[in-house]
């Protein structure tokens, strides 16, 4: 937690969570303290089940938390201490990264989880809460996931870095709901928060190309981010609806690969395309303000009754 508030005043100050300032082994051992924090994590006795009225940490849950966790701190380590050598073959590295991942994550759940309900699909939510407004959450957190994978192959130590906040607050908080020092609608608000959180820092960057400030840009980030965050920015939602149409995953992952893959063709160059940069930065701020407050209303305000007669009927016991 104290990394992360060290990062976060650094971003503020420089605009980069890993100014060039820094040693980089001193930022490679930061990354190294999350990577420990998820190799420790195993120590503790779980549940080999989850409890289903809460959201509690399970031994499924935990091997994917350490799973994308440790991804995303050797992604930061990897761009701060060889980006531009990593740079080089683009399309390699996120190959690695995307389907090295996913695929220990699905082996993780043949050997740990059940085949039908996944870790995002089956999440607990309070009782007052609409099933469809639960799967229009689900949809916003699993379509985060994806933003997710985009930021650990954007060849930018900040963004890469951005969604262990996330990662990591996610079994703080199932912890403390354990230990019923948090509620589940509790457990959704603080998450939701940490999922938004890496959007302003990529809209903080992209900002920060449109008005042309790249030679300070290229001394605190590797020289692929800036052409990668417009290369990648439409990949999370075309691998998203590729998934909803249920395509294997071995092909609805292939956009962020194909993204990487361009970087090494010129056709198309952010700094000479600053009107496509600033509408791409509007979409983003469009999309960090209306989608989350769209999915996520029930955090706030008060649910409609449920569509099913016996959801009905217990909302009416519950709301008066």
């Amino acid at each position: 937690l104290l990394h992360f508030i060290y990062r976060g005043w650094l971003w503020c100050a420089t605009g980069s969570a890993f100014p060039a300032t820094e040693s980089r082994w001193r930022a490679i051992a930061g990354c190294g303290l999350h990577a420990v924090l998820h190799l420790t994590s195993f120590i503790p006795p779980l549940p080999s089940k989850r409890f289903e009225a809460k959201p509690m940490i399970w031994r499924e849950f935990r091997a994917h938390n350490a799973i994308f966790g440790i991804r995303h701190a050797l992604a930061t380590a990897a761009y701060v201490g060889c980006g531009d050598r990593l740079a080089r073959y683009p399309a390699t590295w996120a190959a690695c990264l995307v389907y090295g991942a996913s695929g220990l994550a699905s082996r993780a759940s043949q050997v740990l989880g059940d085949p039908v309900k996944r870790t995002t699909n089956s999440m607990a939510y309070p009782e007052r809460v609409d099933p469809a407004e639960a799967a229009e959450t689900r949809r916003w957190y699993a379509n985060a996931q994806f933003g997710a994978t985009f930021f650990a192959a954007s060849f930018s130590p900040t963004c890469a870095f951005a969604p262990l906040l996330a990662i990591e607050l996610a079994p703080l908080m199932m912890t403390l709901v354990r230990k019923n020092l948090a509620t589940t609608t509790a457990y959704h608000a603080v998450y939701s928060a940490a999922l938004i959180a890496p959007y302003f820092v990529y809209a903080r960057l992209l900002y920060a190309q449109t008005r042309g400030v790249d030679d300070t840009l290229a001394r605190l980030e590797p020289s692929l981010f800036r052409p990668f965050l417009v290369y990648g920015a439409l990949t999370p939602m075309i691998a998203q609806t590729l998934r909803r149409r249920r395509v294997p995953k071995l092909f609805a992952l292939a956009p962020f690969v194909l993204a990487a893959a361009a970087l090494n063709f010129r056709f198309f160059l952010p700094g000479t395309n600053q009107a496509f940069a600033a509408a791409l930065l509007a979409a983003v701020l469009f999309g960090i303000l209306r989608t989350p407050s769209k999915q996520l209303r029930w955090l706030f305000f008060a649910t409609t009754p449920p569509s099913k007669p016996d959801d009905a009927r217990r909302h009416v016991a519950l709301t008066g």
